[in-house]
Order: C-alpha cells, then sequence, then structure tokens
C-alpha cells in the first residue's frame, strides 16, 4: 500500500504544515482564523478510487471467518443492529477504509502531485491516455484556490494538450486552445512543469480576458 502513512498524520514534509489537517472540503482556517487554500477537487474521484482498492485488496487478504469477525466487532463497536443477509461487500470495504492507516484527500494530494505514477500504476490507470479523447494527466497550483490543468490526447501519429483553470476563486472554467505537442506525453509534461508560477498566471490572464 502506497504510501505508508499512519492513520490521521501525514509524512514528515507535512508535519508542521497547517494544510494537511484541512476537511474533506479542501478549506479551513487555522487557529489564527486565516483560511488555507483550497484543494484540487478534480481529483476528488481519483483519491476515492484509491481508498477503494486498498480497503479490497485488505479484504481479499483476509479469511472468511475473519471477516465475519471483523463484521461482529463493527457491529459491537457501532451498536448496529446485525442483518439478515450479513455485511455486503460494499459495507465490510466501507469498514476496511476506516481501519486502514489511509492518508486524507489533503495529504494524498501533494503526494499524488510529487509523484503521480506509483499511485496510477497500482490502480491500473494508464499514466499517458490510450483513447482520443483528453485526460487529465497533472494538476498544479496557480494561485490559492486557483488550479492549472494540463490534458493530453493522441492526435495521428504525436500527442497534443491543453491546460484548463478551475477553482473556487473563478467564477467559471477557463481552457487554452491546444497549445501543446510533441512525440510522447512526457515531453509535454516536462513542458507543463517547467512552467512558472508567473507564466501560468499569464496563460490565464490572456483565456478568463
Amino acid at each position: 500500500m502506497i504510501p505508508p502513512f499512519a492513520k490521521g498524520q501525514s509524512d514528515a514534509s507535512d508535519a508542521t504544515d497547517p494544510a494537511a489537517s484541512a476537511g474533506r472540503g479542501g478549506l479551513r482556517h487555522t487557529r489564527a482564523g486565516f483560511p488555507v487554500p483550497a484543494f484540487p477537487q478534480t481529483l476528488r474521484a481519483l483519491y476515492e478510487r484509491y481508498r477503494r482498492g486498498e480497503a479490497q485488496e485488505l479484504l481479499s487478504l483476509i479469511p472468511r471467518e475473519g471477516l465475519r469477525s471483523l463484521w461482529r466487532h463493527h457491529r459491537r463497536a457501532t451498536g448496529s443492529e446485525p442483518s439478515r443477509e450479513g455485511a455486503s461487500l460494499e459495507e465490510l470495504r466501507e469498514v476496511a477504509e476506516e481501519i486502514l492507516p489511509l492518508p486524507s484527500y489533503e495529504v494524498w494530494v501533494r503526494s499524488y502531485l510529487r509523484d503521480r505514477r506509483p499511485y496510477l500504476d497500482r490502480m491500473g490507470v494508464p499514466a499517458a491516455p490510450s483513447r482520443p479523447d483528453p485526460v487529465t494527466v497533472s494538476t498544479r497550483e496557480v494561485r490559492d484556490e486557483i488550479w492549472a490543468h494540463l490534458h493530453l490526447r493522441r492526435s495521428d501519429r504525436a500527442w497534443v494538450g491543453f491546460m484548463s483553470f478551475h477553482g473556487p476563486a473563478l467564477t467559471s472554467s477557463h481552457r487554452t486552445g491546444e497549445i501543446f505537442r510533441g512525440e510522447a506525453p512526457d515531453e509535454i509534461l516536462d513542458r507543463f512543469h517547467e512552467f512558472t508560477r508567473p507564466t501560468l498566471e499569464a496563460f490565464l490572464r490572456s483565456v478568463a480576458g
């Protein structure tokens, strides 16, 4: 399972970061009353998929009697009434998610943005799109509550891409034209990550008006 977070905690690099304990909504206030920037909710579905996959793997390692014991312990802890049909797979998966030391969404986003490949490989998601429709392959913060997303698609013998901008600080989403073109996805991805924040802001201004 990746990465080995302790339940309810972040990794060492986030230990002093006030945003590490932000709620599921992606925005909270520190003790001093200053808001912490929101996180890109476009990655929420991928995070939930990550959680389901980790929980499912745990369940596959537990023998049948162990699953019954797990469910009985959950019922006693929550005071829930036993069901005639027993526990469903979905209910067991939710219990497994609770007992696993999985990172919060905000901590997971930081780790994912640093290196997405281990997560995608583990979930069986290709790092580069294999279909002609654009696929979001990377996300970067432009400034507080605004995120830039890189989208790629296959075009003839080359790859093309564009950026889109989303976030609570914007009244609507914006996107560039297909300004990227390269022989391989990693070539475009490297160019996207070479952009400085002022450059990303300039692109945003050019499409937002």
